[in-house]
């Protein structure tokens, strides 16, 4: 509590040490206070409204600690913050609107939490660069306004209950290297607008509802290494276009309903690693480019329609791949 009598005091940091209690509100007559870190503690309980008083404060980090209830309004308050982290807390309730209105905000984590209620609109009036608000019981749909983040870098919305379509507005965030969307309740097929996303390095859309084709579009990711489109109900076929992301490592494609023949040109990417399309009704044989590969690692092409000789697949050396699943086609032939 005696640190409220430091006015002049600029910096105050306590993470990683074992002090226990409360938040003192006291804290909040800190008026000079530009940064504040108190994670990774033993503290708990709210956050004061007093916190509210600190206009000069640019980071305020409480992350990993057993700090609950929810997140005051107050905060709205803070015209100066850059840098807000609860993540991995016992916070609950909703993210107040009055957050959108921080316009410095660059960096807002919520992840690892118990807050509910929907993502607000007006964070799209923030200046955000990385929002993450993964594994936390939000629900509601993907705000369109968050199409405004011309800056945005980094987009966590994984393991949510969001449901609703995907924006078509998130292909206007023209600076987004990573958005994962997974393990949600979105329906709706994967808008094309996506495929001018010419910075986004990863992105992961497994186990949702989403439908439809996948967009041909996405041979226009040129900077992408990591898709994962597992455990949806895509159907169609995987586009020609796709052999095209030539900086691709990792395809995950298991588990949706994906028909027709494998393109040859998946084979021709010289950084694919991992190829793992099994569990679809794929059929046609192997392309020679995925057995002749020198990049692919792991190729997982079971539960399929895929007719091929045992003879054909060796003949082609695959001494490079060093994991080839094929079980459940239609292989015939005698092992050498």
């Amino acid at each position: 509590k005696d640190f409220g009598e430091l006015i002049l005091l600029e910096k105050l940091v306590l993470s990683n040490t074992t002090i226990t209690g409360t938040i003192p509100k006291q804290l909040g007559k800190l008026t000079s206070l530009e940064w504040l870190d108190l994670s990774i503690t033993g503290l708990s309980g709210p956050i004061p409204n007093e916190f509210g008083e600190l206009l000069s404060l640019e980071m305020l980090t409480i992350s990993d600690t057993s700090i609950n209830g929810t997140i005051t309004e107050q905060l709205g308050k803070l015209t100066a913050l850059d840098l807000l982290d609860f993540s991995f807390t016992a916070l609950n309730g909703s993210i107040p609107k009055e957050i959108g209105k921080l316009k410095l905000l660059t960096k807002l984590c919520l992840s690892n939490t118990a807050l509910t209620g929907t993502i607000p609109k007006q964070l799209g009036e923030s200046g955000l660069v990385s929002l993450d608000i993964f594994n936390t019981s939000i629900t509601g749909t993907i705000p369109t306004e968050l199409g405004n983040l011309r800056g945005l870098i980094y987009l966590f919305l994984d393991n949510n209950s969001l449901d609703g379509t995907i924006p078509t507005e998130l292909g206007e965030l023209t600076a987004l290297k990573q958005l994962y969307l997974s393990n949600t309740t979105l329906t709706g097929t994967i808008p094309k607008e996506l495929g001018s996303l010419q910075k986004l390095e990863e992105f992961s859309l497994s186990n949702t509802a989403v439908i439809g084709t996948i967009p041909k579009e996405f041979g226009n990711l040129h900077a992408l290494i990591f898709l994962n489109l597992s455990n949806t109900a895509l159907t169609g076929t995987i586009p020609n276009e796709l052999g095209n992301m030539r900086t691709l490592m990792d395809f995950w494609l298991s588990g949706a309903k994906i028909t027709g023949t494998i393109p040859s040109s998946l084979g021709n990417n010289p950084s694919l690693t991992t190829l793992n399309i099994e569990n679809n009704e794929l059929s046609g044989s192997i392309p020679n480019s995925i057995l002749n590969s020198t990049s692919l690692q792991t190729v997982s092409l079971r539960n399929n329609l895929l007719n091929a000789t045992i003879k054909s697949i060796l003949s082609h050396g695959i001494s490079n791949i060093g994991k080839l699943f094929l079980s459940n086609n239609m292989i015939h032939g005698t092992i050498p």
